[in-house]
């Protein structure tokens, strides 16, 4: 998995790192790779992304799976959409 981040990359890569391991996150010109893509960890990074995105005000992030591409974006208040 990749995980485009250009804004505050190493702190999704901080994150990432306590879930999987040093060894399995890599950190490269706003560029998180995760060097697991099985079913959990997809999860796991999701669920990380999510809450970065919402803790460090990062409007987006383009996520990587194989070949396909998902943007992945902060959550807006229900009273915001009106």
């Amino acid at each position: 998995m990749r995980i485009v981040a250009p804004e505050h990359a190493s702190e999704l890569a901080d994150r990432l790192i306590a879930a999987f391991g040093v060894d399995r996150v890599s950190l490269e010109q706003g560029l998180v790779r995760v060097l697991d893509a099985s079913y959990g960890a997809v999860i796991l990074v999701l669920r990380a992304v999510e809450r970065w995105l919402d803790e460090d005000a990062v409007p987006s992030a383009e996520l990587w799976l194989g070949d396909n591409s998902y943007t992945l974006a902060r959550s807006t208040p229900v009273e915001s959409w009106q």
